[in-house]
């Protein structure tokens, strides 16, 4: 190890385990230093404080990593339960939430970031859409031909872009006044007025809308 040498009125504490190199032969992580080279060495003891702030940084850092994967876990989970209440639907497309990365990180848990995109229920049973409203991350969905009366659910897809109600037995769209960013719609032709049509087509952003 290099000898010791005169720094004036500053110290010299190790880089490592910040102990006072004048006062014993060799830092205890036994790293070299060099006297002559203030770049190997600390002329001032760290601050105590700091230390606590890097610890409660890392805490802190380390309790937004686990609520993050608790929440993005449970939004997986809810989703899986509302779709367990929908038999004979299918998931015809999905979404990763977050950047790629992320996902390549996860790995084989990655799975937990994932969302419905679309949903297709035409061959399923489904008269109730309370379920439907658990998926937040739909985009498009495929009622036709279902026993479907009450729009009211589908208020909460914010994220809705298509819809097809031909087939069903819709006669109130009021609850879909609310999704802003529905472009198209397919309704039937029996059960919705001309006036409740131009309505929701006036509402910006326009909604394309298809009767059958």
């Amino acid at each position: 190890m290099a000898s010791m040498g005169s720094v004036g009125d500053s110290g010299i504490y190790c880089q490592h385990c910040h102990y006072d190199l004048r006062l014993v032969e060799s830092p205890e992580c036994g790293r070299e230093f060099d006297p002559a080279d203030r770049r190997t060495f600390l002329s001032l003891p760290p601050r105590r404080w700091s230390r606590w702030v890097w610890r409660a940084a890392a805490g802190l850092g380390l309790l937004m990593l686990l609520l993050g994967g608790a929440w993005c876990w449970w939004g997986y989970h809810s989703e899986q339960m509302a779709l367990a209440k929908l038999p004979g639907c299918m998931v015809t497309s999905k979404r990763t939430r977050g950047p790629a990365w992320l996902s390549h990180r996860l790995g084989p848990v990655a799975f937990a970031l994932e969302r419905v995109k679309r949903l297709d229920a035409s061959n399923a049973s489904v008269a109730d859409l309370t379920p439907v409203a658990k998926l937040t991350g739909l985009q498009w969905l495929d009622l036709n031909g279902k026993p479907v009366s009450n729009l009211t659910p589908l208020a909460k897809l914010t994220r809705l872009t298509h819809l097809h109600l031909d087939g069903t037995r819709v006669s109130n769209l009021s609850p879909l006044q609310t999704l802003a960013g529905l472009h198209r719609l397919w309704l039937p032709n029996d059960t919705i007025s001309d006036a409740q049509t131009a309505e929701l087509a006036e509402k910006p952003p326009s909604c394309m809308i298809y009767r059958q």
